[in-house]
């Protein structure tokens, strides 16, 4: 009853074929003995691995793209609300002048070029010229705070950082050009490259050639850089050609933030296979309902996202949406219930980043009874679920996942002991000589399909994001300077106490003297100063939504932190610096009733921070998607961070409803005015209007 059939068949063979090797080599330690049987081991070594197919993984990454522009040359390469289709031949052109002008700076080979740019032509632009010019590029979010973005310019050291003078004059103002670091403005200078040639730079490049450098978190308080390669990138665009069924009229959305590797995935999903990539402002795919008007008008026909981001997403028929891809986080298979349809694939996809972003695909069912595994290896790939000595684990026993492909990188930049420890030499092939160690615990299902299990350590991912939890540790240890309060001691957990509403939950030991303020609210008025200064340090999606003061954290037998013994914390109100004050107006009752439904927090007052009630990013998203419902108006994301608390909120609300009032009052004027007009002076007055917008923005 306890046990299928084939599982008890596989028990007894493992325990033949044990006892047999035990008889015959009985000096050998027990863990060394080998249970698998050789058909086992044939299959779960050879044949689901067998992925070897045909990929351009002799050529680069840019010159897959400038095959398109040969053939296709005014085929729209880019698209955009916000600006006129860029063509194949005209981004060709633009990303050439920018190469030429890169390689008159005489950098050496495979030298990284920082790119850190909005969301916008430019920033397609600079990748492709970077990889045109011989040159790696390097991807930096302009929000990051200014000092991870410093310490990610000078551990790479970084000779150009590629930019826009609105960033180099708000986000990057701190940062100063030198003889190490020269730094451009793409629109301001763009004048000095213009001039420069428009045709493809020949380069003799290689395969193995620096294509890119990413940073992820890093267990030891400091991000890390993994080194990656244009034959990974070739044969990543192949599989996704392959899997996805794309051709130019294909439609490919780039979501993701530019310094996370989903976002290569998705620029060289499209330019590599000849496809348009539809580019759209951070506000839009920060609201669920704006991304969905924008899935709508531009006809995306594939698009990522991470399954937090897909919850979110409200119901729609989306006719030209033929794939989705689920991939970041655990798949819940209500997800594929609701999304997956007869004429639309829906895929959960897995890799880390070390693997140039994707290792495994599983192409789901609605029917499916269980949550969907991570699948099969994509082309070229090999996948082992091994025992800590390297032995391939039979199917259903928990092991670390390893991973062998062209995608795997170099390793690790400036990290030669950790490259050492995660790179290791590949026991099973000679084919691709480097299996990567994932940390990831996985298992082998029956029909050669791989089910992840969850991490070995303290990586976790959180909406899409890889976040190593020592790296949030270390950053709160490091601030008693910056905080005016010390830490003695922290640990961060993932915590999903309320279903789908995952968080990170710092657990805080605070060191504070005597004289200072040890009520409940002075200690939460220290970690709200704890808070702000972790801001300087870490993303936004890397800061704890709650923070736990303890008197001591719980320690094992051994001495070590007791995470699984750290409590939920609290529903109830927490004693942050503010004291509670009703709500005083409509405004204000309506919005406390949404922020304490949405932070399952109570009672909610006006001068509460909606941060240090316990909501971050995603949840901001949701805020503003429920504001948009209450209040008929559309704030932007960036109104919830620059206005946190109920007061501030409610007064932005109601000052964008008298707006929205008096725009209506205008908008009723114009349509009166424009109704007076003939076809002919409507016409006139468009096209003078688009004429000024033109000269005022010509590259925005």
């Amino acid at each position: 009853d306890l046990f299928e059939a084939a599982t008890i068949r596989r028990m007894s063979e493992h325990l033949l074929t044990l006892l047999q090797a035990a008889i015959e080599q009985p000096d050998l330690p027990l863990a060394s003995l080998p249970i698998l049987t050789p058909q086992e081991r044939q299959q779960i070594l050879i044949d689901w691995n067998d992925t070897a197919a045909f990929t351009p993984t002799n050529t680069c990454a840019h010159r897959l793209f400038e095959a398109h522009v040969s053939t296709n040359p005014h085929h729209p390469a880019i698209l955009s609300p916000a600006v006129e289709p860029i063509s194949y031949a005209e981004l060709n052109q633009r990303a050439n002048q920018l190469a030429h002008f890169l390689l008159s700076l005489h950098l050496p080979p495979e030298s990284l070029v920082a790119v850190s740019t909005s969301r916008s032509p430019d920033l397609i632009a600079a990748i492709l010229a970077a990889l045109k010019a011989g040159a790696a590029f390097l991807p930096i979010d302009p929000s990051y705070p200014p000092e991870r973005i410093a310490f990610m310019l000078e551990d790479s050291q970084a000779p150009v950082l590629l930019s826009q003078s609105h960033i180099l004059a708000g986000p990057l103002a701190g940062l100063t050009a030198g003889p190490q670091r020269r730094i451009f403005a793409l629109d301001a200078d763009w004048p000095a490259i213009a001039h420069l040639p428009t045709s493809n730079p020949d380069l003799p490049l290689s395969p193995r050639s620096l294509a890119y450098a990413i940073y992820t978190s890093g267990s030891t308080g400091k991000p890390k850089a993994a080194l990656l390669e244009h034959a990974g990138l070739c044969n990543l665009s192949a599989a996704q050609a392959h899997a996805f069924h794309l051709t130019p009229s294909s439609r490919i959305l780039q979501f993701a933030p530019i310094s996370f590797d989903a976002s290569v995935w998705e620029i060289f999903m499209a330019l590599a296979n000849g496809a348009s990539l539809v580019i759209a402002p951070q506000q839009t795919l920060a609201s669920p309902a704006d991304l969905l008007d924008l899935l709508v008008a531009t006809s995306i026909s594939v698009v990522t996202l991470p399954p937090s981001i897909l919850a979110m997403l409200p119901d729609h028929p989306l006719p030209e949406l033929a794939t989705i891809v689920a991939a970041g986080e655990a798949c819940p298979l209500e997800l594929v219930q609701r999304w997956a349809a007869p004429k639309r694939d829906f895929f959960n996809a897995y890799g880390p980043t070390e693997t140039t972003v994707c290792a495994s695909m599983f192409l789901c069912s609605p029917d499916d009874p269980l949550p969907p595994p991570i699948g099969k290896p994509i082309l070229n790939f090999q996948l082992f679920v091994l025992d800590p000595q390297l032995n391939p684990l039979p199917v259903g026993i928990p092991g670390e996942l390893f991973i062998a492909g062209p995608g795997v990188a170099r390793g690790y930049l400036n990290r030669p002991d950790l490259s050492h420890q995660r790179f290791i030499p590949n026991p099973f092939s000679s084919l691709y000589p480097t299996l990567y160690r994932s940390g990831d615990l996985a298992k082998l299902l029956p029909d050669g399909n791989i089910a992840f299990l969850g991490r070995i350590d303290h990586q976790v991912k959180l909406h899409g994001f890889r976040i190593e939890l020592g790296e949030i540790d270390a950053a709160l240890l490091a601030l008693p300077q910056d905080a005016g309060i010390a830490v003695s001691q922290a640990a961060v957990l993932l915590r999903e106490d309320t279903p789908g509403d995952p968080r990170l939950v710092a657990y805080l030991v605070l060191n504070q003297p005597e004289a200072e303020d040890q009520t409940p609210a002075g200690v939460t008025a220290a970690t709200s100063r704890l808070r702000a200064a972790l801001q300087s340090y870490l993303p936004d999606y890397m800061i704890p939504s709650v923070f736990v003061t303890l008197d001591a954290l719980p320690l094992t037998p051994s001495a070590k932190i007791d995470r699984a013994a750290l409590p939920a914390p609290s529903s109830d109100r927490p004693d942050i610096a503010a004291a509670f004050a009703p709500p005083r107006s409509p405004t204000e009752v309506r919005l406390a009733e949404i922020c304490s439904e949405l932070l399952n927090v109570s009672p909610v007052g006006v001068f509460d921070n909606f941060f240090e009630l316990g909501g971050h990013s995603l949840l901001a998203t949701q805020l503003i998607s429920r504001i948009r419902a209450a209040f008929q108006i559309d704030l932007p994301l960036r109104a919830i961070f620059e206005h946190p608390t109920i007061a501030q909120l409610a007064e932005t609300i109601d000052m964008a409803r008298k707006q929205t009032q008096s725009s209506s009052e205008r908008a009723a004027e114009t349509i009166k005015m424009v109704a007076s007009l003939s076809p002919d002076e409507v016409r006139k007055i468009l096209a003078e209007r688009r004429r000024v917008l033109k000269e005022s923005t010509p590259n925005d």
